[in-house]
């Protein structure tokens, strides 16, 4: 949170606090209708808890840290077996999101997760699966997975999937059954969550 306006000395405060419902700014006690908040007023979006690409990008390093630091687990006997097999999943993660993100912007909705969803996109990649951006991460981390020949990164991946599907795909099914009801169980019921 941060102030709309200077304080009588002309210098704005660099730092809000709330404290049991009293907020302080700059080392003296403000009301709240004069901090202004990053996110619109009104409660119109998923909440969800993590933004997906960081637990894919976690549980990537983390695997990989483990794999090269300490207890090598290799797929394959030959690192180029890796390349062959990973290659296309990079590249097919990276075409699926591009259409994904190319039909969202056709059909007018926000890719933050923070703004509004103003309609269920069905069309393109939609109509296959309701969540194509996470099964194009999905496919990313289990290319690079392959490429790197680690195996551990992909011993994290169910942990990985639980934290979005919990922390994520949930919240917005939620949400999105809220705000569109019936329309969006016709989908639910039509398309599957990942294939």
């Amino acid at each position: 949170m941060w102030l709309p306006n200077r304080d009588s000395s002309g210098i704005k405060p660099a730092i809000t606090l709330e404290i049991y419902g009293e907020v302080f700014a700059g080392g003296r006690t403000v009301e709240k209708s004069m901090i202004r908040s990053k996110f619109p007023p009104n409660e119109d979006r998923d909440g969800v808890a993590v933004l997906p690409p960081v637990p894919f990008g976690i549980g990537l390093v983390l695997g990989a840290l483990v794999q090269f630091l300490w207890e090598p687990l290799a797929f394959f006997p030959a690192t180029w077996f890796g390349h062959v097999a990973g290659w296309p999943l990079v590249v097919a993660s990276i075409i699926l999101v591009i259409w994904a993100r190319q039909t969202m912007a056709r059909s007018g909705v926000s890719l933050n997760v923070y703004k509004p969803t103003n309609s269920i996109v069905v069309s393109g990649p939609f109509g296959f699966t309701r969540n194509p951006m996470y099964l194009s991460m999905t496919l990313l981390y289990f290319g690079i997975s392959l490429i790197i020949n680690a195996v551990w990164p992909v011993l994290f991946l169910p942990a990985v999937l639980t934290v979005v599907h919990y922390g994520v795909i949930a919240r917005e099914e939620r949400y999105l059954e809220r705000k569109f009801g019936q329309e969006y169980q016709s989908y639910r019921s039509r398309v599957r969550r990942w294939l």
